[in-house]
């Protein structure tokens, strides 16, 4: 929903008070849409959806028209993913055998995940779940 034909546009958050003010005024961030059922619009701060009504929001430049399609514009949750990928997470499985086994080599295919660290009491569970990670190119 385009009300005024803003979608799109960048913008300032501004006026809010309390604590929400404390976290978002300042903040620049894209408008998505406007919410009529709320009488808000949704604005896309980072990746942080923030409703907010027009007077809590500045349009930072004046002379910008909204894009044709700001749906084109506008990142997508899939767009944004792979900025979350790139912080690497490291994992721990302790018991590498058929449950934590297959748990642990879940991980080891997951590209979100840095480093996977198996323990098990049995060491030849361990070499092969090192060789396993040496092939799919992460540290074990």
């Amino acid at each position: 929903n385009d009300k005024n034909g803003i979608n799109g546009l960048e913008c300032e958050i501004v006026g809010l008070g309390g604590k929400a003010g404390d976290i978002w005024n300042g903040r620049k961030g894209h408008i998505e849409e406007y919410l009529k059922s709320d009488g808000r619009y949704a604005i896309l701060i980072d990746t942080q959806r923030v409703k907010v009504r027009k007077e809590n929001f500045r349009i930072c430049d004046e002379s910008a028209t909204a894009p044709a399609s700001s749906i084109a514009t506008t990142p997508s949750i899939r767009d944004r993913l792979p900025v979350i990928k790139r912080i690497p997470i490291n994992a721990t499985v302790i018991g590498i055998g058929n449950i934590g086994g297959g748990m642990a080599r879940a991980l080891l295919r997951s590209p979100a995940i840095g480093t996977v660290t198996g323990y098990d009491m049995t060491k030849g569970l361990v070499s092969e779940f090192h060789k396993e990670a040496a092939k799919v190119g992460k540290t074990a």
